[in-house]
């Protein structure tokens, strides 16, 4: 019995471009209440479109992106204080962007560990440009 549909795409990879097309869907059903959720449903667009086609850094982009939106949510009820929020709703916001940003992690990683080198050489990059970023305009 074969169960890979593509027999060259590790299994979290497959899992992580379903989870990005999934939840770029939910982005993109909540767009008429909320036009700029197009963002978030276009760079989760990208990042399934990414790791589709073998890109390491399409997973390590989704899952940081993911990851900012959320602490950005969860500094912005803290810091106004929302009594009023509902601590419960944020609870489950936390567990499905946190699994989905994981999972896009874990994807990517795969595709790292499978690249050119086998070794995950894909980071060296981010710490060539982390002090260009660094650095006083």
């Amino acid at each position: 019995m074969i169960t890979d549909t593509l027999p060259g795409r590790p299994r979290a990879v497959k899992i992580g471009i379903a989870a990005a097309v999934v939840l770029a869907g939910l982005y993109l059903a909540a767009i008429p209440w909320s036009p700029l959720r197009i963002v978030p449903a276009l760079v989760l667009l990208g990042a399934a479109i990414g790791l589709r086609n073998g890109h390491a850094w399409s997973g390590y982009g989704g899952a940081l992106f993911l990851a900012a939106r959320w602490a950005g949510g969860l500094v912005a009820m803290a810091r106004f204080d929302a009594a009023g929020a509902a601590w419960a709703a944020a609870a489950v916001v936390t567990a499905l962007i946190g699994g989905v940003a994981y999972l896009l992690f874990r994807a990517g990683r795969v595709l790292a560990e499978n690249g050119p080198n086998g070794d995950g050489s894909d980071w060296p990059p981010c710490f060539f440009w982390l002090p260009k970023f660094s650095e006083p305009l």
